[in-house]
């Protein structure tokens, strides 16, 4: 049957209130939360029903709901500084106050990593740049 197997990430993005993407995406402004969001790959097993993928194709769509625990880990450097974790949507909020306390101040861009965690293991991985605009 069908079933979600560790699988890369798809569209992997971050966004603020006032700064929001196509036009700004993996950026923040001053004060802000940070909304992470993402969605994932599901790929069918052997003996699909007729009208789906082929076996083994990834298909990637936003209102899929997540399957096992996902985690967002935020890098300074090569230094992990904090994991922000969701098992119930696609979806996790860096809040600004946490990342003053991570980084010391805002920093001027920041990396962060998606990885899915399940009972067969962990993901690959998508890493993106998160960049202050003013």
């Amino acid at each position: 049957g069908n079933h979600v197997r560790p699988a890369r990430p798809g569209n992997f993005h971050a966004h603020t209130t006032t700064v929001y993407e196509p036009y700004n995406r993996d950026k923040y402004k001053t004060g802000e939360n940070i909304v992470f969001s993402w969605s994932y790959a599901v790929r069918a097993g052997y003996g699909q029903t007729a009208g789906t993928q082929v076996a083994g194709t990834p298909i990637y769509d936003d209102d899929l709901p997540a399957e096992g625990s996902w985690k967002v880990e935020i890098f300074n450097g090569t230094a992990l500084v904090r994991t922000l974790t969701n098992d119930t949507s696609p979806t996790v909020t860096y809040s600004n106050a946490a990342l003053v306390s991570d980084f010391g101040s805002e920093p001027s861009s920041f990396t962060a990593r998606l990885t899915e965690v399940n009972g067969e293991g962990e993901s690959d991985t998508v890493t993106i740049t998160v960049t202050k605009v003013t």
